[in-house]
Formats: C-alpha cells, sequence, structure tokens
C-alpha cells in the first residue's frame, strides 16, 4: 500500500530509476499478499475439487485483472482530460498575464531561431500545449493510483476478516464388511 501511495506523487521529472525501484518493491509486495491469499481461499476447497478450483481461481485472476486495468486507465484518462481543460482555462488569451507571458516567449524563440515573429509565437504556444499535456497526463496518473492506494487501503482492512480453516482431508471410504461365514450347526445323528 505504501507504494502504491508513493505512485501519488509522479512529476514530469521523476525517473526512470526511482519509478523502476518502486514498480519492483510494489509487485514484490503484491505477489507476497497474492499468493498467501491465493492459498487460504484455495484451502477451503476438498481435495476433489482442486482442479476446479485452480481453473476458477486463475479465470477469475484475469477477468479482474482486466476490468481493474480498463478501470485505472479510464480513471487517468478522464482526469488527465480535466486537468487540461483546467490548464487551457487559466491559459487563455484573455489572461492579460498568460498573453503577455506568451508573446514573450514567442519573441524570445523568435530572435533565437531567426523567425517571423508570429511564427516564434505559434511555436510558443505549441510548446506549451505539449507541457499542458505533459502535466496533465501525470496529474492523471496520480489521480488513478490515489484511487487504486484507496483500494488497496479497503484489501488492507477486509484481509483482517481473513481466518485460517482447517485443511480438507481425504477420507478413506469405508470398507465392505466381510461376507459372515456360514456357522455349521450341529446336526443330531440318531
Amino acid at each position: 500500500m505504501v507504494t502504491t501511495w508513493q505512485f501519488t506523487k509522479l512529476t514530469a521529472v521523476t525517473s526512470y530509476d526511482h519509478i523502476l525501484l518502486l514498480y519492483a518493491a510494489r509487485m514484490f509486495g503484491m505477489s507476497l499478499i497474492a499468493m498467501t491469499v491465493q492459498t487460504a481461499g484455495l484451502n477451503q476447497l476438498p481435495r476433489h475439487l482442486y482442479a476446479h478450483r485452480t481453473a476458477a481461481s486463475n479465470t477469475a485472476r484475469m477477468v479482474s485483472s482486466s476490468l481493474g486495468t480498463t478501470y485505472m486507465v479510464t480513471v487517468m484518462t478522464t482526469r488527465t482530460q480535466v486537468h487540461v481543460a483546467e490548464y487551457v482555462n487559466r491559459m487563455t488569451i484573455g489572461n492579460p498575464w498568460m498573453h503577455d507571458a506568451v508573446r514573450r516567449l514567442g519573441g524570445d524563440l523568435a530572435a533565437h531561431l531567426g523567425l517571423p515573429s508570429q511564427s516564434g509565437t505559434t511555436l510558443a504556444v505549441r510548446l506549451l500545449y505539449g507541457l499542458v499535456q505533459k502535466q496533465s497526463i501525470v496529474e492523471g496518473i496520480n489521480d488513478a493510483f490515489w484511487i487504486a492506494t484507496a483500494l488497496a487501503g479497503v484489501a488492507l482492512i477486509l484481509s483482517l476478516f481473513i481466518r485460517r480453516m482447517g485443511v480438507w482431508r481425504q477420507v478413506e471410504p469405508l470398507k465392505a464388511l466381510p461376507e459372515p461365514t456360514p456357522r455349521l450347526q450341529s446336526v443330531d445323528r440318531p
């Protein structure tokens, strides 16, 4: 849960090594938890259902991971669009400070690159839009990991209610009782 929470603090300049380290630690922890929970759940069934329990468990894992991934990507995409809209609303030409900043940046780019001032302004707007997209994607990823952290917290609380049950033992079937041997009766001979 801690490493999932750490993914809510990503920035546009977070290093690849940092992300890789966080991801490795997160997957290590998840593998330990998943193996324990899966074993506890699968031990609830009798031995003759082992093949079915494995198939059902694998199917449930694949379906739930697909649904979880779809949900998280949807949250990320939706929140990215919300953040883009927020930045665009703040960075309109109607904002005098923004208008002046874009004009100055465009003039500096045009002078540096030897372009006409209109091309410099267009380039400045495109650069700003690219930065807005990049920052919005990072913030959308952070928002998706906030949801994942909340779900991990709920799972942690629910895990406290897992009880260890006895393992099913296969009972040997009762053997048929042997046929009673006929008794010899004494016959009175005269």
